[in-house]
């Protein structure tokens, strides 16, 4: 009996990590609205059709900045928001098919973009040592 292949997946969940090729995907789904359904759907205010504009150009570090604006823990949120009823259940995409994937495409900016942003730096350099 062949082995099974490995996830490489660190949270399995109901919510998979997308490869690129799924996300590329999910992203052509995204008709970029001018109202903004999905961001005024949002509890957190994420501007879902920024981030997945970034994403759909693989500017991902750029769609997570987008994400962080708002959110500081974009990888739980999408984990764990009910997006079902609130920004994938005002996208207009669901009108011609199935809502764009929010929560998934978030998933993935947070997974793939978070070695690729700039740490941030103290304004001023000193040997002063601090926790938090």
């Amino acid at each position: 009996m062949p082995a099974q292949p490995q996830s490489t997946d660190p949270h399995p969940s109901p919510r998979p990590l997308l490869s690129s090729t799924q996300m590329r995907a999910e992203t052509q789904k995204c008709h970029g609205c001018l109202d903004g359904a999905c961001h005024r759907g949002c509890p957190v205010g994420v501007d879902a059709g920024a981030f997945i504009r970034r994403l759909r150009t693989d500017n991902i570090a750029g769609a997570l900045a987008a994400i962080l604006n708002q959110n500081p823990l974009p990888e739980t949120t999408a984990l764990v928001c009910p997006a079902e009823q609130l920004c994938q259940a005002d996208c207009a995409n669901k009108h011609w098919g199935q809502a764009v994937q929010v929560c998934l495409l978030q998933r993935y900016a947070a997974h793939h973009g978070r070695g690729q942003l700039r740490r941030a730096r103290p304004a001023i350099d000193t040997d002063r040592k601090s926790v938090v």
